[in-house]
C-alpha cells in the first residue's frame, strides 16, 4: 500500500525523504530483493526531477540534487547484498561514481562548512569500499581492534 502512494506521489523533497526511510528500513529487514526492485525506478539517482532546479517554482533559488547522502550510500552498497544489483563489482561501481561526483563538488570551491561535509562523507564511503573489498560489508571491527590492542597494552 505504502509503494503505490509512493510510486503515485510526485517526486520531491518530502517524497523523497519517506523513500529513504523505507529504503532503510527494508535493508534493515534484509528485504534486499524488495529494497532493489523499488531502488530501480530511481536509476542512477540522477534523474531530472531529482534535483531543485526541476521544482523552480516550489523551491525558487535551490539548486542542486534532492536525493539525500544516506540514499546515495544505501544505493551504492545495495549490490553487496543483492547478487541482482550487480554484486560487488556493481557496488564498486557505484561507490566510485560517488567519490567522483564528492570531488568534482569539492573542485568547485564549496564554503568552508559544505567543504567538510563533503570531506565526510567521501570518508564514509572509502571505509564502504575499503569494507566491500574485504569482504565483509564493513570494517568497522578491523578499526575497534586496533584502538582496543592499543587501550589494553597502555
Amino acid at each position: 500500500m505504502l509503494t503505490e502512494l509512493l510510486n503515485s506521489a510526485e517526486m520531491n523533497p518530502n517524497t523523497i525523504k519517506l523513500w529513504t526511510l523505507r529504503f532503510t528500513l527494508l535493508i534493515k529487514l534484509k528485504l534486499y530483493s524488495t529494497a532493489d526492485v523499488e531502488m530501480a525506478m530511481f536509476g542512477s539517482l540522477d534523474n531530472c526531477d531529482l534535483y531543485y532546479e526541476f521544482y523552480h517554482v516550489e523551491h525558487p533559488g535551490k539548486k542542486g540534487s534532492i536525493i539525500p547522502w544516506s540514499l546515495r550510500l544505501l544505493w551504492s552498497i545495495l549490490p553487496l547484498h543483492c547478487p541482482s544489483a550487480g554484486g560487488l563489482y556493481g557496488a564498486l561501481d557505484r561507490m566510485y561514481g560517488l567519490v567522483y561526483h564528492l570531488d568534482q563538488a569539492l573542485l568547485a570551491g564549496l564554503p568552508y562548512l559544505q567543504e567538510q561535509r563533503v570531506i565526510k562523507n567521501k570518508t564514509s564511503l572509502l571505509i564502504q569500499v575499503a569494507g566491500a573489498l574485504a569482504g565483509s560489508g564493513s570494517i568497522q571491527p578491523a578499526i575497534k581492534a586496533p584502538q582496543a590492542n592499543k587501550e589494553r597494552s597502555t
